[in-house]
C-alpha cells in the first residue's frame, strides 16, 4: 500500500458522500435532524441574593383584615403586623420600628422639599445674576491701543 500524502483527497473507494475533515464529522458523528446538540439550551443565571428578596417580599397574599379580604404585598403584611405588635407593647417590634419611622420621616421631607415650589425670590436674584454675567461676556472690553 503506498503511502498518501495528507493533503490527498481520500481515496474514491471509501464511501463518503462528502469530504469529511475540520468541521465536517463523518455522517456517523452528526447530529441527526431533529436533535439539537444543546437539547437543555443555555442555562439560566442565578439570581442574587437581593432580587430574591425583592421578589419574596413583592408577591401578593390573601389577608383578612377586619372581616374583610384584602391582597396585599408581603412587604404590606409586615409593616402591618410590625405596626400592630407595637401598638400591643411588643417592645422587640417597637425596636425595628422606631428606625423604620425617622427613615420615613425622613424620605417624606426630603421628597416635600423636592416637590415644593421654589422661591420667586431667589428665582429672581439668580437670573439678575445670570443675565449681569452674560452681559460682561458679550461685551469684552477694547483693547487700549498705545499711540
Amino acid at each position: 500500500m503506498a503511502k498518501r500524502s495528507k493533503r490527498e483527497p481520500p481515496a474514491p473507494d471509501i464511501a463518503a458522500p462528502y469530504e469529511i475533515g475540520y468541521g465536517k464529522p463523518p455522517r456517523a458523528h452528526q447530529f441527526r435532524k431533529g436533535e439539537s446538540g444543546n437539547p437543555r439550551g443555555r442555562p439560566k443565571g442565578r439570581r442574587n441574593l437581593l432580587t430574591e428578596v425583592h421578589l419574596a417580599l413583592n408577591e401578593e397574599v390573601s389577608v383578612v383584615e377586619n372581616g374583610k379580604r384584602l391582597r396585599l404585598t408581603k412587604r404590606a403584611v409586615i409593616c402591618r403586623q410590625l405596626a400592630n405588635r407595637s401598638a400591643a407593647g411588643d417592645l422587640a417590634a417597637l425596636r425595628l420600628l422606631l428606625p423604620l419611622i425617622s427613615q420615613a420621616d425622613a424620605m417624606e421631607a426630603d421628597q416635600a422639599q423636592r416637590e415644593a415650589p421654589p422661591d420667586p425670590q431667589l428665582e429672581r436674584s439668580l437670573a439678575q445674576a445670570l443675565l449681569a454675567r452674560l452681559s460682561t461676556l458679550q461685551d469684552p472690553p477694547e483693547p487700549e491701543t498705545t499711540p
